[in-house]
């Protein structure tokens, strides 16, 4: 089996992802218009409604009312609109259950949401760009989804559902690459940046990624934090291991990374409590 025949056997994804590589080169761009990034919001009509409906959320605090994207941009900022973006988009995404790993559509999007905000808050720590780390951190789990749908329609050759953990070591053993190769390939597909398919490809093998290996490491970093943070509210800063690889080869203290949990948290959850 090849990625190719993954990417060829891939389900119709929804069009909103598509949209964040264009975005992104928006968001980088300091004399970008208001109007350039209306005019890609809304080729999407139902994520221009979501849009607006959730910057009149009392959440950005504003008790007048938004009617447009125009004024939900002026409102909370491109920034701000670009994570409301991303998090519908994983939304449609992961909308169905992925028996291969063992989980269900509602905590793969947690997952995701929860990698791209701890990675916005902690990439400015170690000289990354916050908004690059936040798509990183949202769609580094996307090949999940389309080996899931290859799984359901076509088997995997020596995979038992009933007594094996589809981990990224049995990905390799079985197919030859992993989820995040995959999701590389994809995201190379749609346009993405190369520090943002580099980082995702590599993110089980940190030290390997040629250039972006920060990135990579960080997006390792967030991705092992949220087991601990999934046992209780003080594991992740009681068991994690302060002397952990990603820690030292970022230079980051536990401490950083336990507040910029609790600020995660607190995010993602207003988002599924909102969407």
């Amino acid at each position: 089996m090849k990625i190719s025949d993954i990417l060829e056997n891939m389900p119709d994804l929804p069009a909103t992802p598509q949209l964040l590589p264009k975005l992104q080169r928006l968001l980088h761009n300091p004399e970008v218009d208001t109007s350039e990034v209306t005019e890609v919001i809304r080729l999407d009509a139902n994520l221009t409604v979501q849009i607006i409906r959730l910057s009149n959320s009392g959440y950005y605090g504003s008790s007048q009312t938004c009617h447009s994207v125009d004024e939900a941009i002026r409102r909370i900022g491109f920034n701000e609109v670009y994570k409301l973006v991303g998090a519908l988009a994983t939304l449609d995404l992961f909308s169905s259950e992925l028996p291969l790993y063992r989980t269900t559509a509602q905590a793969m999007w947690m997952h995701s949401v929860t990698s791209a905000a701890l990675m916005r808050i902690l990439a400015p720590h170690v000289q990354r760009d916050a908004d690059d780390a936040y798509t990183i951190g949202l769609l580094s789990s996307l090949g999940k989804v389309l080996l899931n749908h290859y799984y359901l329609y076509n088997g995997i050759d020596g995979f038992m559902e009933t007594s094996m953990t589809f981990t990224p070591q049995l990905e390799f053993e079985l197919l030859g690459f992993t989820h995040a190769h995959v999701a590389a390939e994809l995201l190379k597909k749609w346009n993405f940046p190369n520090n943002t398919c580099e980082a995702v490809y590599y993110q089980s093998y940190p030290n390997e990624a040629p250039t972006e290996s920060v990135l990579a490491h960080l997006l390792s970093l967030c991705h092992e934090a949220q087991v601990y943070m999934a046992i209780d509210d003080h594991s992740l800063l009681n068991r994690f291991p302060k002397d952990h690889k990603a820690l030292v080869e970022l230079g980051l203290d536990l401490e950083v990374v336990v507040d910029a949990a609790l600020d995660a948290q607190n995010a993602v959850l207003w988002l599924s409590e909102s969407l």
